[in-house]
């Protein structure tokens, strides 16, 4: 057994302790609070630095630039503010070509349709492309669709803001019978063309259908051998003379 003397000490000097450690957690406790706001101060200040930095939703280059560096500019706080842009970023890895497809075609164009693409710039050139979307309902005043295609640029060759010409495949007719528009002859709602026979002109009803801007589908009248006059069928007559060039 140990004197009472020292047990009276041993408990003094544990109290002493106990009252250093609650202390100490006191302390801690402290400490930790300080540390939390410290933490919500850097948030703070982390989210008001975001304010300076402009993050794009996508990936591009800057086309063109609204402000000048340093300028003050006026946020959005609604998505009914009319805040002016800062930039704007062209992406170039998908180029998009709109088009407007005339009333009568509409029927044969739908997403996924094939299609070539040809720009000035690469002359005798053509891209593949497809239609990635239509816009469904017709302009009242031009009676065309808005159809959109979507071209791989991946090489970066085309640039945004060329004119393109798009060449959409819109039926095919295997084995039609076609021939130049300049060969064909219309008087009224009458359409003929003059076919070689026996050295002469004969002038031959026909009945047409689908055409390009070069070529029109002869469908009645013609079985696909004859020899038909191109040149000046405006002043030919039937039974006229005429001379084949090989």
């Amino acid at each position: 057994m140990l004197p009472e003397n020292e047990v009276d000490q041993a408990r003094a000097t544990h109290g002493v302790a106990n009252g250093k450690l609650q202390a100490a957690k006191a302390q801690v406790k402290v400490a930790s609070a300080v540390v939390k706001g410290a933490e919500a101060e850097i948030k703070t200040f982390d989210t008001l630095m975001a304010y300076a930095r402009i993050t794009a939703p996508i990936s591009g280059v800057v086309s063109e630039r609204f402000v000048d560096r340093g300028a003050l500019i006026q946020a959005a706080s609604s998505s009914r503010t009319q805040a002016a842009p800062v930039v704007s970023i062209a992406r170039l890895d998908k180029i998009r070509v709109l088009v407007d497809v005339p009333e009568p075609k509409v029927r044969n164009v739908q997403p996924g349709t094939q299609a070539t693409v040809q720009v000035e710039g690469y002359r005798g050139e053509s891209f593949p492309a497809a239609v990635a979307r239509i816009g469904t309902v017709l302009d009242l005043a031009s009676r065309t669709m808005r159809v959109e295609f979507d071209v791989d640029n991946r090489d970066r060759r085309l640039r945004p803001g060329m004119t393109a010409k798009i060449f959409l495949e819109l039926q095919k007719i295997q084995d039609a019978i076609t021939v130049p528009i300049a060969a064909l002859r219309t008087q009224g709602e009458a359409q003929s063309v003059f076919i070689v026979q026996d050295g002469k002109a004969r002038l031959r009803p026909v009945k047409t259908g689908l055409e390009s801007p070069e070529w029109i589908q002869v469908v009645e009248g013609l079985s696909g051998q004859e020899a038909v006059v191109v040149a000046a069928v405006s002043n030919l007559t039937d039974a006229a003379r005429v001379k084949v060039k090989q």
